[in-house]
């Protein structure tokens, strides 16, 4: 910014003119631009003012909104079920006491446990096949 303005200045001396012309425009508009985001606070101010395009910028990880005041009610929400088990009166997503106050109907959760997972199911990682043998992926007879 600072480089702008000296060229803008030093072109503006060069002239020699006392006149306003176009130098001294792009100086003034130079210090206008540096009074609002020259100093990191005032960057910081303008930046909340002005939020710049998602798209080009990088956003933040959610670890890093983890302790904003908006989030800090879920992490104590997440310790305390943690501690405390899926069972404890707390409001979360998953309080079925809360969602289902009489329970969850007999027809529904027959009906729901053909979605369970089988017990003879392994529950470890899913193996995928290595690069080089997915050429005999159509030709495995096992």
């Amino acid at each position: 910014m600072s480089d702008k303005r000296g060229k803008a200045m030093a072109a503006a001396r060069a002239r020699g003119q006392q006149s306003f012309g176009h130098e001294e425009q792009e100086i003034v508009e130079l210090q206008a631009i540096e009074k609002l985001i020259g100093a990191p606070a005032t960057r910081e101010a303008y930046d909340q003012l002005h939020p710049q395009n998602a798209l080009l910028t990088v956003q933040p990880a959610s670890r890093d909104r983890a302790f904003e005041p908006a989030h800090t009610a879920a992490l104590v929400t997440g310790w305390l079920l943690e501690e405390l088990g899926p069972e404890a009166m707390l409001l979360h997503p998953d309080a079925y006491w809360l969602w289902l106050p009489g329970g969850l109907d007999p027809e529904l959760a027959a009906t729901l446990a053909g979605f369970a997972p089988a017990a003879d199911v392994p529950s470890g990682p899913i193996q995928f096949p290595d690069v080089s043998e997915i050429h005999a992926l159509g030709t495995r007879t096992e």
